[in-house]
């Protein structure tokens, strides 16, 4: 039979309050390029599209020609956790072909935990304390790209896991780096470290 649908089940969503989100996506694969003629996805406004969506555990691409902008702190711009009874790094998988541009502090370019991430494009988090690619808990990362971090920034970010008091319930807990690009800073910059 037919699914029911949101309304038969009660279920009363208002658009105007923004509280929401379009759809969840677990283990997919989501491109992430044009969407209404737009290749420039605002991480600073809650309506973007790519903001009213959710992802988990699954492989997130974007597409050369797209970009993902942001200037507020804290944020990601690609970013996924692994799941329990992933046997490898191959589960979850983000690449870059376009640009990720993030002014805001500490914020992070590309993030995975137990997975493959890999930047063939232009990754710029120019806010102080700010990360290009941050791998955790055996996720291999692979720049091939270009990448431009600001002030305390790190270009590329691996380490073994992040809380050594509770295990993961999936990774290897190895550190897996291959830079073949360039990794620069910019102009009056302090504390900056290409690979960490």
């Amino acid at each position: 039979g037919a699914l029911p649908t949101v309304s038969s089940l009660g279920i009363n969503i208002d658009p105007a309050s923004g509280n929401y989100k379009n759809a969840t996506i677990s283990r997919g694969t989501i491109n992430i390029d044009n969407i209404n003629n737009n290749k420039v996805f605002d991480l600073d406004n809650p309506d973007d599209a790519l903001n009213k969506n959710g992802y988990y555990s699954s492989n997130l691409n974007l597409v050369a020609g797209s970009t993902i902008n942001g200037t507020q702190s804290g944020q990601i711009a690609m970013g996924q956790n692994s799941y329990s009874g992933a046997f490898d790094n191959t589960k979850v998988k983000l690449l870059n072909d376009g640009t990720v541009s993030l002014a805001g502090a500490s914020s992070g370019g590309m993030y995975a935990n137990f997975g493959t991430i890999t930047n063939n494009g232009d990754i710029n988090v120019t806010g102080s304390d700010s990360v290009g690619m941050y791998g955790v808990n055996g996720t291999a990362i692979v720049n091939s790209g270009n990448i431009l971090v600001g002030n305390k920034g790190v270009g590329i970010y691996g380490i073994s896991g992040q809380n050594t008091l509770t295990q993961s319930a999936y990774g290897n807990k190895k550190v897996n780096i291959t830079n073949n690009s360039s990794i620069v800073s910019t102009s009056g910059t302090e504390n900056v470290l290409g690979i960490y």
